[in-house]
């Protein structure tokens, strides 16, 4: 992650300068303008604690040779927020409910207390931040009671995909395995040719290649054959 924002912000940063030159080329900017300043912070929303580095110096090894220059290295700190740990009180409008509630997701008895506790002041919340938790905590009653029906939809619509793509699978096979037949098919009309084409008679060719003599006929027909052996 500290990786990814480094990228991030060295994209935008370039943006910036190639808009800027655009601008100078069309007259619009003669002076220089500043950059504007960027920086990214990470909201982490994952049921377990972050466990990966926060900082680019953390993912890096150092050699002891050049240690004394490891103040000159950029951090780069991601600034990271754990939605779960956060506290409520430090934020306004509905991110204060968010972060309230969020803060007891990772103990699903102490959630599902809190939601059952503090049922009338979530069905306040805008339907857009239910959902919006509701889909975080996999707790639909969250949006409504009724809610449970979509919950049931929806995994009957996992099911129905489930078996689209079974139905996939199951033509992808079928049609490896006409391709593999096809290929089997030209392999044996090749040899079918060639031992044709060396004087075989059709019936000897069928026995050894163990096939149909109306198939090597078929395969034969409009062939000159060579002198039988």
């Amino acid at each position: 992650m500290p990786v990814r924002c480094f990228t991030y912000d060295g994209v935008e940063y370039t943006d910036q300068l190639k808009s800027r030159k655009r601008n100078r080329k069309r007259g619009k900017h003669r002076k220089r303008r500043p950059l504007v300043p960027v920086f990214h912070q990470v909201l982490y929303l994952g049921e377990e604690r972050w466990q990966s580095k926060k900082k680019l110096q953390e993912m890096m090894e150092i050699p002891e040779e050049v240690g004394e220059f490891s103040s000159l290295l950029p951090e780069y700190d991601i600034c990271m927020a754990d939605i779960h740990e956060q506290n409520p009180q430090l934020f306004h409008t509905e991110w204060r409910d968010i972060f309230s509630l969020m803060s007891h997701s990772r103990k699903k008895e102490e959630l599902k207390k809190y939601i059952e506790d503090n049922k009338i002041e979530i069905q306040k919340l805008s339907l857009e931040t239910r959902w919006f938790l509701a889909i975080l905590l996999e707790q639909y009653t969250i949006v409504d009671d009724d809610v449970v029906e979509v919950r049931d939809v929806c995994k009957a619509w996992d099911g129905a995909m489930q078996m689209y793509a079974d139905e996939a699978r199951e033509a992808t096979r079928k049609e490896m395995k006409k391709e593999m037949r096809k290929r089997e098919n030209e392999k044996s009309r090749r040899q079918v040719f060639r031992m044709f084409s060396k004087g075989y008679p059709q019936t000897e060719i069928a026995d050894v290649l163990e096939i149909p003599l109306k198939t090597v006929k078929r395969w034969c027909a409009g062939l000159t054959p060579a002198t039988e052996k």
